[in-house]
């Protein structure tokens, strides 16, 4: 019999070793996993242990070939978490990244704004839908893409003006609107915080 006692340190082992790992350059995700499996175990009902699986395999996946991505398990653990805790500003922003990465931006943009209605302040949240935006236009030539993310990126550095990725994406937006000095200022950015 599963000791219920017990879900608290898988729980906190498991999110701490997601931590750890994501600081490390090649962080090995498995331990986190399988930590967050045990809690589960314990307790199927707690949303928490699902969105940290979710994370944890999003972000080992950044470091594989996307064919080797599991996009389906890591949507299964959001979908999961939000089955539970509909009101989990994370687990839309998980299934935004997820819906991302498939090229299905406008999905993405679907959770990124539920996302964001439950926590306006999480500056990439602003970022992944200014990133949809972008991908709609330059992934299927859907006019006015580059534009609408525009307010997106600006979002996003308001919230978090060191925010890497939001002056990173933003360049590239304004980049391909031929508004080159501009982009130079958010890559240049994106330099001096990286």
């Amino acid at each position: 019999e599963l000791d219920p006692f017990r879900y608290g340190p898988y729980l906190g082992l498991g999110e701490s070793l997601k931590w750890t790992a994501r600081g490390e350059a090649k962080g090995d995700y498995n331990p986190s996993i399988k930590a967050l499996k045990k809690a589960i175990e314990i307790n199927p009902k707690d949303p928490r242990a699902y969105g940290n699986i979710g994370y944890s395999l999003l972000w080992d996946s950044h470091q594989k070939p996307f064919v080797e991505r599991n996009n389906t398990l890591i949507k299964e653990m959001f979908e999961k978490s939000l089955e539970i805790s509909p009101e989990s500003w994370t687990a839309n922003y998980g299934l935004g990244a997820v819906y991302w990465w498939l090229g299905d931006h406008n999905k993405a943009i679907e959770y990124f704004e539920k996302s964001i209605e439950l926590n306006p302040n999480h500056a990439a949240t602003y970022e992944g839908i200014g990133l949809s935006y972008h991908g709609l236009e330059h992934d299927y030539g859907v006019e006015g893409g580059y534009q609408k993310a525009i307010p997106f990126y600006e979002k996003a550095i308001e919230i978090d003006e060191d925010h890497f990725f939001s002056h990173a994406n933003f360049g590239k937006t304004l980049y391909r609107l031929g508004r080159f000095d501009e982009a130079v200022t958010h890559f240049n950015k994106a330099l001096q915080i990286s």
